[in-house]
Formats: C-alpha cells, structure tokens, sequence
C-alpha cells in the first residue's frame, strides 16, 4: 500500500466516524503497513486486524477501540498512543515502545509484550490473561520477606529527574501520596528500582549520580504487574552516594576500547 492510497483510506475513515457524507471505515486487515508513518493518525475504530505494522509510527495516533487482534506491531513506536478499549488479543508487540501510552480497559489476552516499553503507560482496568509480559518475579519476591531491603535512584544534578525532588545523604524521605495501582507503572510514591535499571535509564543524561536507599519491606506499596525494575514505597533512607564510574564498576561494565 503506498503513502497516497492509505491516505485516502484515513481522509475517509475521519468522515465515517464524524457520520459525514463518503466516509468509509478504514478496513486495513492484513495490511502491510510497515515502518509506515502513521503519527498522530485518526483511527479509532479501524479495522487492523492481522495487519503487518512492524516499525511502524505511531506516536500519539488515536486507536481507541481499534481492533488489532493478531497484528503485528513488532518495534512499533506507540508512544503516547491512545489505545483505550483497542482489541489487542494476541497482538506481538515484542520491543514496541508504548511509553506513556494510554491502555484503559484495553484487551490484551493472549498478547506478546516481552521486551515492550512500558514505563509510564496506563494499563488500568486493562486485560491481560495470558499475556507473555516483561514481568519481574525477582521484585515481587520481597513483597513475602521481613526486615529492611535495599534499592536504588538516580539523580540529575541531585535531584530526581522525574519528580523534582532533591534528596541527600543520610536523610529519610516519607510520603503519604503514593499509587497503589498495579497497572500504573510510574505512579506517586517513592519510586526506586534495581541498579541495572537506574544505570540504562541514566546513560544518556548528564550531571547523574546514584544514590543506594534503604527501607523496610513493609513500606513497599506497589510492585507494578509489567515493571522492567521500577517499584513504589512510602519511605526509605539515603544511604550512600555513587558516580556513575562507581556503579559501571558494580555492574562490570568495561569502556569500550
């Protein structure tokens, strides 16, 4: 399908759900639309059943209530897709970027999201038995134990990169509005993670040091269902300071020659 046939396809379809005249539903079952550029695209509703969107665009694209069953969205970037109530059983979304995507009551029985990125996205309410999934079972592990666990953050220029917030050495940090919701990935709360995962969240970004917490088990108020090593707690202490060097040393990371 070239740019200018599937053009027509979306000009139509925008005139079908507004119930204009010569609008037509967008049927793109099977369709072979990859690497297409789909950005921002109206499809609501649409009909992409078994279609091939592998490395396909679709940053912010409208896809409520699409149906997707059995497409192929291999690497796509959905970032910021709106997929509310989207049909998705048995989709292979494996390594497709769905950060900040929103998937409310979206159906994803079935679905293949090993390696997706997730951070940031709204799965609640939405379906998921039998999805294969990035879980961590490591994590949900120390939800069962006693005593104090420690994890990690990530700062940039002292303070944490999402929520603003400076914190110090040797000090304890509480909060009382947290998310509790295993579907919300980055919600409120004190938000920690493995070592690996503040080190691959940083790499890109300057002024970065890492700070070692500590807390008790009982504070950890949401390990989320889909998370790649991100989890919530009401309070924790600051133990210790890191360079960037220090960490790469910890996780036997050599420089490239």
């Amino acid at each position: 399908m070239n740019h200018a046939e599937l053009q027509e396809i979306l000009k139509k379809h925008k005139k079908w759900f507004a119930d204009e005249k010569d609008g037509k539903r967008a049927d793109l079952q099977g369709a072979d639309l990859r690497k297409a550029d789909l950005q921002g695209a109206d499809l609501r509703k649409a009909d992409l059943q078994g279609a091939y969107l592998q490395g396909a665009d679709l940053q912010r694209a409208d896809l409520q209530e699409a149906y997707l069953r059995g497409a192929d969205l291999q690497g796509a970037d959905l970032r910021k897709a709106y997929l509310q109530g989207a049909d998705l059983q048995g989709a292979y979304l494996r390594g497709a970027d769905l950060q900040g995507a929103y998937l409310q009551g979206a159906d994803l029985q079935g679905a293949y999201l090993r390696g997706a990125y997730l951070q940031g996205a709204d799965l609640q309410g939405a379906y998921l038995q039998g999805a294969e999934i990035f879980y961590r079972p490591d994590l949900d592990l120390i939800q069962n134990v006693n005593g104090t666990i420690r994890a990690w953050k990530y700062l940039k220029d002292g303070r944490s990169p999402y929520q603003n917030k400076e914190y110090v050495t040797d000090k304890e940090y509480e909060t009382r509005d947290y998310d509790t919701n295993p579907f919300v990935n980055c919600g409120k709360g004190l938000n920690v993670a493995t070592l690996s995962w503040c080190y691959n969240d940083s790499i890109n970004k300057n002024g970065i040091t890492f700070i070692e917490v500590e807390f008790d088990a009982k504070d950890i108020v949401c390990i989320p269902y889909t998370t790649d090593g991100k989890f919530r707690v009401k309070k924790l202490k600051v133990l210790k300071k890191y360079t960037k060097k220090h960490v790469e040393n910890l996780l036997k990371i050599k420089e490239e020659p």
